[in-house]
């Protein structure tokens, strides 16, 4: 007798192998989101690394200028104690690094608390995720 079209059976062994890789690729997104999510931050950190360094150097308000954080937000402020860029870091991440702040040499945009480089960590509050950089002693953010 000839059979035409598939089984129940075969249907349902097709149908659940898609939800079991369907369901991987989800996870995996998932993770991988996450992920650039806290590159993303990292880079809006070192970003206000670098804007710090280049005032400095430049002589932009000539004076020195100063990054400082706390676990949820990090500011660029100059020597009078303004505040100039400010980035509130999104909720589940928090920051930390070595004190509570930098402050860039006027004269050529070393950090002199970073002799041997200043590590910093994004982390994510649920998990163990956790993203790393350093700023060099030549004031440089490196990822």
């Amino acid at each position: 007798m000839k059979q035409d079209g598939f089984s129940l059976i075969e249907l349902l062994v097709v149908f659940s192998l898609t939800v079991i890789l369907a369901g991987g690729g989800m996870v995996a997104y998932g993770q991988v989101r996450q992920s650039q999510e806290m590159e993303s931050v990292a880079m809006k950190v070192g970003q206000i690394v670098n804007s710090g360094r280049v005032k400095s150097v430049t002589g932009e308000d000539d004076s020195s200028w100063k990054i400082k954080w706390t676990a949820d937000r990090v500011w660029l402020e100059n020597a009078k104690g303004e505040k100039e860029e400010e980035y509130g870091l999104a909720e589940p991440y928090n920051l930390s690094g070595p004190g509570s702040e930098l402050e860039f040499s006027r004269a050529d945009g070393r950090v002199e608390e970073c002799l041997t480089g200043c590590d910093f960590e994004v982390r994510r509050d649920s998990g163990n995720q956790v993203y790393q950089f350093r700023v060099l002693f030549s004031g440089v953010a490196e990822y």
